[in-house]
């Protein structure tokens, strides 16, 4: 028998003995007061899940064999037991969403206002008469001008 965890979960590999075995599969929490939870198995060589164990937890398994032919079972072998790490954010994830808030905060405004003076530009241009069109006389200069200009 191998007893490993996947992330959270207990898993138990059991030897193949042949069709004509099953494996009666005892497990439980490491506490005062767990309850012994059973599952029969009919092992091919493949892992089992057994439990989506808890953070911080011990967990135990022991297993027995059963020859269904003959109705005999083994004992028990001895407890093999696993514990799970607590469960803590990495200082790496947290890093990255501290920045990409960061970067949240200083790209909206900026793209913002660029938009804005795209539109400002696009809608509204700003009209420059070229100078040739451009009235460079003053303007007491410029209404003499116009008068002798008129026939």
């Amino acid at each position: 028998m191998e007893v490993s965890k996947d992330g959270f979960h207990l898993v138990i590999e059991l030897e193949d003995l042949g069709p004509q075995f099953e494996f009666l599969v005892a497990y439980w929490r490491r506490e005062p007061g767990a309850k012994e939870q059973t599952k029969v198995v009919r092992s091919r060589g493949v892992p089992v899940h057994l439990e989506t164990m808890d953070p911080g937890a011990t967990y135990c398994v022991k297993a027995q064999s059963l020859v269904k032919v003959i109705g005999r079972h083994s004992a028990f072998n001895q407890a093999e037991c696993v514990e799970v790490q607590k469960e803590a954010l990495p200082l790496a994830l947290a890093l990255f969403a501290f920045l990409g808030f960061m970067l949240i905060l200083v790209i909206v405004p900026l793209s913002i206002w660029k938009m804005g003076q795209l539109l400002q530009y696009s809608c509204c241009p700003v009209v420059v008469l070229p100078d040739t069109l451009v009235n460079k006389l003053p303007l007491s200069l410029q209404h003499d001008a116009d008068q002798r200009a008129v026939p």
